[in-house]
């Protein structure tokens, strides 16, 4: 059996397939696969992936693309009604809307078909899970392990009104559910039948060596509502309106719907030493240099921004929002601040540009709590976890 790189694997499971809406793209749930991916594929097991729609990227892995013409199901049909002739075109356009989805379906459901006992179907979203059971395919006793993921916190659920019954409904039939923290993974066990655990995301290795520390702060963010990126701004510029502190800079990497919203808020702050720096193409190149991360969210799960810069030594203040922030950033390896304080935020964030020997220490403290968070250490949790559902399933069968 392959996977002979992985310590404590179970012999059953030859080949992990990855169920995402979208892949490959560049969101944290997309990296989070990758990375997963790559490290199982390096240590010899194969591994394929499953995409909703088409990704943004070049595949990198054996890809099968459920709905190739995602554009066709969004545009209208009825986008100019007036006319006969407009009429009917809509009507074909339904028809063939309704061909598009009864294809796209049957194509999943043979492919679903096709794996068996020797392979983990990993569902990295809810959405994925309702393509599946939407074919009508449901596995047998000889079918797949069925793994499901949330990549956020509990409280995430809340967000968008179908989610918190989406995954009642569909995620009752798993094996395993993988939350990222132990207690996330209590709350959804008050929900779900199936055995809840806590599951990291892995982070990968830099091959960047941190260089000379400089005054620079570094946010890594989507420009979006939650990741409240504006409130940054504010309490940078707050914080360092001290003329000793008048060397420092803010460098804001990413892109987003909000990014009016934050160009906005620099603008109304007054501070010309605050950056939008685009797209982060290597966030360790980025944070070679850099010496302290913000972060303004008020929803995370486990940021890879937080992690990225532990692996670097660089410390994180963010608000404490969630448990996976808490058990990145507490116990001195950073600075958490009470949720939403902007006032607070600023506080602790004059206070620690002030004493770079302290960031160093909290960044060496993050480095070190990093560690548990690189591949090897993930791959081997995913290991215990996927053989403790293949004896659960032996134990059924006895």
């Amino acid at each position: 059996m392959s996977g002979v790189g992985v310590q404590g694997w179970p012999g059953g499971c030859e080949r992990v397939v990855f169920f995402a809406p979208r892949t490959p793209e560049t969101s944290g749930g997309a990296k989070v696969v990758h990375t997963l991916s790559a490290a199982l594929v390096a240590s010899g097991v194969p591994v394929e992936h499953i995409s909703l729609r088409p990704g943004s990227r070049a595949a990198q892995f054996p890809t099968h693309v459920v709905d190739a013409h995602p554009e066709r199901q969004r545009r209208s049909s009825f986008r100019m009604s007036q006319g006969w002739r407009n009429r009917a075109r809509g009507l074909v356009e339904v028809v063939v809307k309704r061909v598009d989805r009864v294809r796209n379906r049957a194509r999943l459901r043979r492919l679903l078909q096709r794996y068996g006992s020797e392979t983990a179907l990993v569902f990295s979203h809810v959405s994925t899970k309702i393509a599946a059971d939407e074919t009508g395919w449901k596995r047998d006793g000889s079918g797949p392990l069925l793994v499901g993921q949330h990549h956020s916190q509990f409280e995430s659920i809340d967000l968008e009104p179908w989610l918190r019954g989406a995954i009642a409904d569909h995620f009752q039939d798993l094996d395993v559910f993988m939350a990222l923290t132990e207690a996330d993974a209590a709350r959804f066990q008050e929900m779900l039948r199936p055995r809840c655990v806590a599951m990291p995301n892995p982070v990968e290795p830099s091959e960047v060596a941190p260089r000379t520390r400089r005054p620079t702060a570094v946010a890594i963010s989507r420009l979006s509502g939650e990741k409240a990126v504006d409130v940054m701004v504010r309490c940078f510029a707050a914080a360092t309106r001290d003329d000793a502190l008048g060397d420092w800079q803010l460098d804001i990497y990413g892109e987003g719907d909000q990014l009016d919203v934050v160009r906005s808020a620099i603008h109304d702050s007054g501070c010309t030493r605050i950056r939008l720096a685009g797209h982060c193409d290597d966030p360790y190149e980025v944070l070679a240099e850099a010496s302290v991360l913000l972060m303004t969210s008020w929803m995370e799960g486990l940021p890879m921004s937080i992690l990225e810069a532990a692996v670097m030594g660089v410390p994180a203040i963010a608000f404490d929002c969630s448990p996976g922030v808490r058990s990145l950033v507490g116990e001195d390896r950073g600075y958490l601040v009470p949720p939403g304080d902007e006032g607070e935020f600023t506080r602790v964030l004059h206070s620690a540009l002030q004493s770079p020997d302290e960031l160093a220490r909290r960044g060496e403290a993050a480095r070190a709590r990093a560690g548990e968070f690189l591949p090897g250490p993930v791959l081997e949790a995913w290991g215990r976890a996927l053989t403790s559902c293949y004896e659960l399933r032996d134990e059924r069968c006895d």
